[in-house]
């Protein structure tokens, strides 16, 4: 991780809106002299007793993240002038941002998108222990 004392998260999704926020967290990071960290989880299904080919498909959706995360912080780079550090992450998002947090004592800001549609949108808090 860089050397900067605050930076902002953002989270790189598929959502319509994610671009405009990773954008904001951009600006924002450059306005007041910080870094900004992009963060992907990687979307793997998990095939049960097919380990072999499970560790396969796991490395094909991480690679397939990188390659995402780095397309949306190419655009950050190319609109505001902040290049992104990107964490790649095969855990869900709200443990890998959890953790993020917990190991990088420089992330400050959290930005997520707000959809425009109905409900939360795709980064929700898990389900509540019964």
């Amino acid at each position: 991780m860089t050397d900067i004392s605050r930076k902002f998260l953002a989270v790189s999704d598929e959502t319509d809106e994610c671009l405009q926020a990773l954008i904001f967290a951009g600006m924002r990071a450059k306005a007041v002299g910080s870094g900004l960290v992009i963060v992907r989880c990687a979307e793997s299904p998990g095939l049960g007793g097919w380990i072999g080919l499970d560790k396969d498909i796991s490395q094909d959706a991480l690679d397939s993240a990188r390659l995402k995360a780095t397309k949306h912080a190419d655009a950050v780079e190319q609109r505001v002038g902040v290049r992104a550090e990107l964490v790649i992450s095969d855990e869900d998002s709200v443990d890998a941002i959890r953790k993020l947090i917990d190991k990088d004592p420089a992330i400050k800001v959290l930005v997520l998108a707000a959809g425009a549609g109905r409900g939360p949108g795709p980064l929700r808090p898990p389900e509540p222990a019964p």
